[in-house]
């Protein structure tokens, strides 16, 4: 065996190497894991249905699947109406108002994927005030008790 045969020998295997380093690191990169307090949907890709990931991790490559975080934290969401922007009732007097809603998702799939279409698919933090993230009620209406909706 000569020298040119054993180098070539060589560079082969290290092209295979970095061929498999740069494949691995590709993979890592999309592959996202869940924390204690979020879960996530992926839609897209050749799924029908949304996969819903609760305390796990799966692929998610950007050019197939779009990604929606939901937070599983309970969070606040305060409406206030007082002084130059009263609420305005029926017969029309006018009302200061101040309330505060606990919103909490559920840990299972089904409340998750709800969830992911009804609060515009960010992970809302529990320190700021759910109210300014979303820019209407339709999200916290479509998940209070029946009866309590607000477009009856």
């Amino acid at each position: 065996m000569s020298f040119s045969d054993i180098l070539t020998i060589i560079i082969i295997i290290v092209a295979i190497l970095a061929v498999i380093w740069l494949i691995l690191r590709l993979y890592s990169r999309h592959y996202i894991k869940t924390t204690a307090g979020t879960a996530f949907v992926r839609t897209g890709g050749s799924q029908r249905e949304p996969l819903v990931v609760v305390n796990g991790a799966a692929w998610v490559f950007g050019f197939l699947h779009r990604l929606k975080w939901v937070s599983l934290e309970t969070v606040t969401a305060s409406v206030k109406k007082m002084g130059d922007e009263p609420l305005v009732t029926v017969d029309p007097q006018y009302v200061d108002f101040e309330a505060r809603f606990f919103v909490k998702v559920g840990s299972d799939p089904a409340s998750i994927s709800v969830a992911a279409r009804t609060i515009s698919g960010e992970a809302v933090k529990p320190t700021r005030s759910a109210a300014s993230s979303t820019p209407n009620c339709k999200a916290w209406c479509a998940m209070s008790p029946p009866g309590w909706n607000s477009s009856s």
